[in-house]
């Protein structure tokens, strides 16, 4: 069956003295990553790993992510253009991996002991890259700026209308993963998108590179993330307190999140109170192991169940169940396999934050949107979020029968596929989002 690739980055945020590498040695051992990876032999891959590494990646995950390259991309043609640089204390060696329908490039980290302390995945893009493209026409103009906490600087961009002086202007939040500003999925931008169709109807927007998007394709891990504040949260109010610079006076400032960063929305609202409200668009109102569960056997049970996947299921199960039990592992010392990442501290996080607790404490209107298709973020979360806060008069709610987990329409159920194919944020969702704005700024 066909499944999503789940591209894994780990990095070591510790720093080193001396930078001691010895380059053709990590350009032979990057060479045998790739020939391990091509015969299976990840046992001997995970070996290469330092210490964090191998407390953030476990063996059975490293050995998932060959065969979903070759599931979702196809057989591996070859690998080429292999090249180094300097990073801080650490080598960087890049090798552009071609597989018959997509290309990436390979990025490993050494430290000065000649372990592995990094592993990216970079899909290599095949056409012109339009990301830092900037806008400017009859109905909004862009301009590049940087969103910084502390010393860590995030690329973004400034959307700004042009047919009106007073305008709100909202900060986007990405959902989970390395997301670039424009959460970029497949052929499609899902916040470059929304921010366009937002300024032709008077509304400003702050979008910028999430954390971890910006190591993933640098290979700066002298960049820490561990937790949703440094994932997430930090880098959010960063952008709020740039967007509170330049909003015109007598207009507010406003989130929109997408996916984890609508739940984590009632977080980064609890640091910026005076936000002038909040969009979340399908968060989940559930734990993140919960959906992980779900999701994998949505996925798995497409087309029946294997041996291999109920297998694969069974020890998920059992991750899912550690998650629930972390702090009982860690006053003990111990540390059990998780989900995903077996980065404690990323799971400390999200297991002791509560969502729906934390919106009962806002004050600003939020607007919680779903689209019924999406099987990421289901109408279980949606339903729960009424539930528990439609007793709120600050609360507001709306769902979408044809939308998936991007908001775009479909037929049916929804697959991972759907991503693929290019498409556009409705202009009944932009509008719904536009008005709602423009009536609490």
């Amino acid at each position: 069956m066909s499944k999503n690739i789940l591209i894994i980055s780990f990095i070591l945020s510790s720093f080193l003295n001396l930078n001691a590498q010895d380059k053709d040695k990590c350009l032979s051992i990057s060479a045998d990553v790739i020939r391990l990876f091509q015969q299976e032999k990840t046992d001997s891959i995970y070996l290469m790993f330092d210490e964090k590494m191998k407390s953030g990646l476990s063996e059975e995950n490293l050995s998932a992510i060959w065969p979903s390259f070759i599931a979702s991309d196809g057989t591996f043609q070859r690998y080429e253009n292999q090249r180094d640089k300097t990073i801080q204390s650490f080598l960087v060696v890049e090798s552009d991996l071609v597989f018959e329908n997509k290309s990436y490039i390979l990025r490993l980290t050494f430290d000065a002991n000649n372990n592995l302390a990094g592993m990216f995945f970079v899909p290599i893009k095949t056409s012109k890259n339009n990301q830092n493209k900037l806008e400017d026409n009859a109905d909004y103009k862009e301009e590049n700026a940087i969103v910084k906490t502390g010393k860590i600087k995030l690329p973004a961009i400034v959307c700004l209308p042009k047919n009106t002086s007073k305008y709100p202007i909202v900060v986007f939040v990405h959902g989970s993963g390395p997301n670039d500003k424009d959460e970029t999925i497949g052929p499609n931008k899902i916040f470059m998108d929304l921010a366009h169709q937002l300024a032709i109807q008077g509304v400003g927007s702050i979008r910028y590179d999430k954390r971890t998007y910006v190591v993933q394709s640098t290979g700066d891990t002298s960049i820490s993330y561990s937790g949703i504040n440094e994932i997430v949260i930090d880098d959010a109010v960063s952008a709020i307190e740039m967007a509170e610079k330049i909003v015109p006076k007598g207009s507010k400032v406003f989130l929109i999140g997408h996916s984890m960063g609508a739940m984590l929305a009632p977080a980064i609202a609890q640091r910026k109170t005076m936000l002038g409200g909040v969009v979340m668009l399908a968060g989940n109102a559930r734990p993140l192991e919960d959906l992980i569960m779900e999701q994998t056997q949505y996925l798995y049970g497409r087309d029946g169940l294997s041996k291999a996947e109920k297998k694969d299921l069974c020890k998920l199960k059992k991750k899912v169940k550690n998650v629930k039990k972390l702090d009982k592992f860690l006053t003990k010392g111990q540390s059990p396999e998780l989900p995903l990442t077996n980065d404690t501290a990323f799971w400390r996080d999200f297991h002791q934050y509560n969502q729906i607790e934390t919106a009962q404490l806002m004050r600003m209107p939020v607007y919680i949107l779903q689209g019924e298709r999406d099987y990421q973020v289901s109408m279980k979360d949606f339903n729960l979020w009424k539930e528990s806060l439609g007793g709120k008069k600050n609360f507001e709610f709306k769902s979408f029968p044809k939308l998936n987990h991007i908001f775009h329409e479909g037929e049916g159920l929804s697959w991972p596929e759907e991503y693929n194919i290019q498409g556009n944020i409705p202009d009944y969702v932009v509008s719904e989002i536009a008005h709602w704005l423009l009536n609490n700024n």
